[in-house]
């Protein structure tokens, strides 16, 4: 018998977000999603070499940012008023 692999919804969307980054519909994507799956993203960022920044919100939970690494630099050179 097959043993059956689940993904948490919010790996399945993020997962899909890097789909939709690869396909060229975005070139970057802002995800809040829980501490818990950081590791797996970054994990998942750096193999495909997809630059990323985190922003911590709270205590269990992160904007990942995520895209072209000219919108990188951008984020991080520019202040929200």
């Amino acid at each position: 018998m097959a043993t059956e692999r689940i993904l948490p919804g919010e790996i399945r969307i993020f997962l899909n977000h890097i789909y939709e980054f690869k396909k060229g519909v975005r070139n970057m994507v802002l995800y809040t999603m829980s501490k818990e799956h950081e590791e797996f993203a970054i994990r998942r960022l750096k193999n495909q070499k997809i630059s990323y920044m985190i922003q911590e919100v709270g205590t269990n939970k992160i904007n990942l940012f995520f895209g072209k690494t000219e919108c990188m630099e951008c984020g991080t050179s520019s202040s929200i008023l």
